[in-house]
C-alpha cells in the first residue's frame, strides 16, 4: 500500500482506535493532535471549516489537509465543546438487545 491509499488506511486506524477509547468512556485526549473524526465533528460548529473538511469528505484531498484545521477544532474541544450524542441505544443498551435476541429462537 503506498501514497494516498496509505495515508487513508494510518487515518482510519487511528480514528478507530480513539473511537474505541471514546465509547469505552474515554473523553477526547487533547494531549496530542485530534484524529479526523474529531476535525470532521467540529464542522458541525464552525461551518467554515467545510472549505477544507468537504474536500477530505469526498476523497478529494488527503487526511493531512486536516492539519489546516487541527488546531481550531482542538481549541473547540479544549474549550469544553463536544459533538452531540448520536440518537440509539448506548454500546450497554445495544448489547442488552442482542443477548436478549440471542436469547430468543426461531
Amino acid at each position: 500500500m503506498r501514497g494516498a491509499g496509505q495515508a487513508r488506511y494510518t487515518d482510519h486506524t487511528e480514528v478507530e482506535g480513539q473511537l474505541a477509547r471514546r465509547w469505552a468512556g474515554a473523553d477526547v485526549e487533547l494531549s496530542r493532535p485530534l484524529p479526523s473524526d474529531l476535525a470532521v465533528a467540529a464542522a458541525q460548529i464552525a461551518p467554515d471549516m467545510m472549505r477544507t473538511v468537504g474536500p477530505y469528505l469526498i476523497v478529494q484531498a488527503l487526511p493531512a489537509s486536516l492539519s489546516v484545521v487541527e488546531p481550531r477544532a482542538h481549541a473547540l474541544f479544549a474549550g469544553g465543546w463536544r459533538p452531540p450524542e448520536p440518537v440509539g441505544p448506548t454500546c450497554d443498551g445495544l448489547a442488552a438487545i442482542v443477548t436478549r435476541a440471542a436469547g430468543r429462537t426461531g
